[in-house]
């Protein structure tokens, strides 16, 4: 692997890689430009998908500050105007609705969980209904996501 005349197999081992990047202007590397050209030019479906954040793909993103800037102000003031909130949180996506909430219960509260032996339900029954009725209090989404992730891990591989 380290004779001068073979190439390694691995890519993240091979020379040839580092001395690439390392001739590349870094005006290319910056803010993930390569990525953004190499998809837009080999993988132009994957390119024309829109980003949820930005509502916007990758060929239209580099007009995010200047043309599309009237379309987000519009839509912002539609979501003060109607307070319809923003999800920004992947808890707040994997959590909401009817599905989200019998997952919880799924791993949170159901029988013969590994969980109950370090946690009593009745603690974890009064910080989901406090979840219910203010997920941004005092981090409880967090807490949530966390004590999911931990009876998960507990379940699955211990």
């Amino acid at each position: 692997m380290f004779q001068a005349a073979a190439f390694p197999r691995l890519p993240f081992y091979d020379t040839r890689l580092t001395d690439f990047f390392s001739s590349v202007p870094s005006a290319f590397v910056q803010g993930r430009r390569l990525q953004v050209d190499y998809l837009k030019r080999f993988a132009p479906d994957l390119a024309r998908v829109k980003w949820q954040a930005y509502d916007t793909n990758l060929f239209r993103h580099q007009h995010f500050d200047s043309w599309l800037l009237p379309k987000r102000a519009v839509k912002k003031a539609c979501r003060l105007l109607t307070r319809k909130r923003i999800i920004e949180r992947n808890w707040e996506v994997q959590f909401g609705g009817e599905k989200g909430e019998a997952g919880l219960r799924h791993w949170l509260l159901r029988p013969g969980l590994r969980l109950h032996d370090l946690v009593s339900k009745k603690k974890i029954e009064t910080l989901l209904e406090g979840f219910r009725v203010g997920p941004l209090q005092e981090g409880r989404g967090y807490t949530v996501s966390m004590l999911l992730t931990f009876s998960a891990s507990l379940e699955r591989h211990l």
